[in-house]
């Protein structure tokens, strides 16, 4: 008996560990994937990560992951803070700059996470997708609304009208300080016609639908701006 339940303590835990095994291949099948020890040497990667950052597998093992960094960023204290984090038990997760083998910029949304044997860091893996062409849309779309900030008068509302802020230029066209307006609702630039003339506008334009209009305006001391 006691032969007959060690055999099906050892086949349960075989079979847990061909689960475990079976998840970690998975993630490996769909995912880019590297694995370091925890001083940050490259162990192990996945042929979906080598091929987005163009090396082989040879040329990377026992490499220092800084190879993938710039060299203002491998030898900075945050750098060296990032690996005693993980070394410690801590993951990390955000969007990393990296580069490629030919020297090209890449993004990487990642998670590096400390695996653990007996409360001990045995390795770290991180894994990570592509986002390099979401970050340059983003990017580009930042350039553009900064352009649009210091050339145009731009005021930002809520959903339901609250203003939330204002650029320079517009509190300047306006005649208020950002203080006056913040909080407050839409209206307080509009005479009672406008609200008369158009009492769904709000809500119109929670619906995506876009408003364009021409109609004078509230100023401090009653300045009409058209």
């Amino acid at each position: 008996m006691f032969n007959s339940s060690l055999r099906k303590s050892l086949e349960l835990s075989e079979t847990k560990r061909r689960e475990a095994q079976a998840t970690i291949d998975s993630i490996k099948d769909c995912i880019a994937t590297i694995e370091f020890s925890p001083e940050g040497l490259i162990i192990d990667a996945n042929s979906i990560f080598l091929k987005e950052i163009g090396y082989s597998l040879q040329e990377i093992v026992g490499k220092h992951h800084r190879l993938f960094c710039s060299p203002e960023l491998a030898n900075s204290p945050s750098y060296q803070q990032f690996w005693t984090s993980l070394k410690s038990g801590q993951p990390k997760e955000g969007n990393f700059q990296r580069f490629r083998k030919d020297g090209e910029e890449v993004w990487l949304r990642a998670t590096y996470f400390p695996i653990k044997m007996d409360g001990k860091v045995i390795k770290i893996m991180k894994i990570a997708s592509d986002i390099t062409q979401d970050k340059h849309k983003l990017d580009d779309q930042a350039a553009i609304f900064t352009a649009l900030d210091r050339a145009q008068a731009v005021i930002e509302f809520k959903p339901d009208g609250t203003i939330l802020q204002a650029n320079p230029k517009f509190l300047k066209t306006m005649g208020y300080q950002a203080s006056q307006i913040v909080g407050k609702h839409h209206r307080m630039f509009c005479f009672d016609t406008f609200y008369q003339q158009n009492p769904r506008f709000w809500d119109e334009l929670k619906q995506g639908n876009i408003k364009k209009a021409y109609s004078s305006v509230k100023m401090p001391m009653g300045i009409l701006y058209g």
